[in-house]
């Protein structure tokens, strides 16, 4: 989720949440007034009935219109005692002139007349339904609620997203950002204090991983010459001595024992400093490759080893397939499928390439499937392939990366699987 999203989603429950607490202080706010007003009109009128009565003046008759209606009834001593000077009560009442109930405040008065007897005045009024004024106050709340959402979480939106705006060109320059070329410096115009730090230490991180892939850069560079030279000159004067005639059959036994990890540690160099020319964007040039002939090609090619082990080899499919990348990189893909399905198909076996619209596929003959989550994973072999160096896959899926190429692997039907599909993904 982006984080204008999260930020909009919290500032919509925080709203809801205020607006709601807001809505209930404002309804109980809004009752008790309207309560104030009925009960101080009501301690007026009462106030108006007692005095018109101990001063023996002509009182309003009990229906006083408007449906307030009141009463002024004798009460026992008892009575008086234990019943509070002044009370008020909310019920329903009936209301004659419209023959239905209504709800209404009541105020109940004890006061003694002129011959100090208690009296009881009761007097009533109409007051608001509380659930019509609930769902009232309901509606208007969610209308309320709307408008002012909408309206807050539009500004905020225009703001946020304003804000926010140095920060999308620092991910756009990320995102952009590659090791393999000369990246410019982060230049961002912003007046905000974060954000400044945040551009500042972006650019002081990126000089420094840059030197430091510079440096392993030129290391393995480096390395790989420096190793070129002696395993070459070992190997060759161990083919010398191999020539000698003076030698038995044990000395040319020892020679060969150490002849064979020279060789694997040769193959193994060879395969780390084309992964590393490879991460190095050594290989940039781009040219149409035809797939078919250059699969029959290295058909051929392997078809003495392929003989030795009495391996069938079938190149099959479309013809016309092609893909735009660099020669040696394609060179190298397809070879080390090809080395791959010879690696791991046993004698007698079978190996099939086909073709299809945008596809190879290298199936192989197999017993076992192998570990999928690791056989890309660098110097990874299985128990069955000790003399490989455990590249050629993660070769293969480097220089699919490069160009968005996907390379899977499966097992079935007594095969091994490798698809290799030649579009962007």
């Amino acid at each position: 989720m982006r984080l204008i999203g999260k930020i909009m989603n919290r500032m919509t429950v925080v709203l809801m949440a205020t607006l709601l607490a807001w809505c209930l202080l404002f309804y109980y706010a809004i009752q008790r007034e309207m309560i104030d007003e009925v009960e101080d009109s009501l301690e007026l009128q009462a106030e108006m009935l007692m005095i018109r009565y101990l001063a023996g003046e002509e009182i309003p008759p009990r229906e006083m219109g408007t449906n307030n209606s009141y009463a002024i009834i004798p009460v026992t001593e008892d009575y008086a005692a234990t019943y509070p000077p002044m009370s008020f009560e909310s019920k329903d009442i009936w209301v004659p002139q419209r023959h239905e109930t209504e709800p209404a405040r009541i105020l109940r008065m004890i006061f003694r007349d002129n011959e100090n007897r208690p009296m009881l005045l009761e007097i009533s009024t109409p007051t608001f339904d509380q659930d019509e004024l609930q769902l009232a106050i309901l509606i208007w709340s969610i209308v309320l609620y709307a408008i002012l959402l909408s309206l807050v979480l539009s500004i905020n939106w225009g703001v946020i997203q304003s804000s926010m705006k140095p920060l999308y060109a620092m991910l756009r320059w990320l995102d952009s950002f590659d090791l393999k070329y000369n990246n410019q410096p982060m230049h961002i115009e912003t007046n905000t204090t974060e954000f400044r730090r945040l551009i500042d230490a972006a650019n002081r991180l990126v000089v420094r991983v840059q030197e430091l892939y510079d440096q392993q850069r030129r290391f393995v560079d480096n390395a790989a010459h420096e190793m070129q030279t002696p395993l070459a000159v070992c190997l060759n004067r161990l083919e010398e001595l191999q020539q000698r005639s003076d030698l038995n059959e044990e000395q040319l036994a020892d020679i060969d024992r150490v002849r064979q990890p020279l060789r694997r540690l040769n193959r193994l160099h060879r395969d780390m400093l084309q992964l590393s020319r490879i991460h190095n964007g050594a290989y940039t040039d781009c040219e149409e490759i035809k797939v078919y002939p250059l699969l029959r090609a290295m058909q051929e090619d392997f078809e003495d080893i392929f003989s030795h082990k009495e391996i069938r080899c079938l190149v099959e499919g479309n013809t016309e397939l092609s893909v735009k990348m660099n020669p040696t990189l394609a060179d190298l893909l397809l070879g080390n499928l090809f080395r791959n399905a010879w690696l791991h198909t046993p004698t007698g076996g079978e190996i099939r390439v086909k073709l299809s619209e945008d596809t190879v596929v290298f199936s192989n003959t197999g017993k076992d499937a192998l570990d999928a989550e690791r056989i890309f994973q660098r110097f990874y072999h299985s128990a069955a392939t000790p003399q490989s160096s455990g590249l050629g896959l993660s070769i293969c899926e480097s220089v699919c990366r490069q160009y968005g190429f996907r390379l899977d692997y499966s097992f079935g039907d007594g095969m091994h699987h490798f698809t290799c599909c030649l579009i962007q993904s």
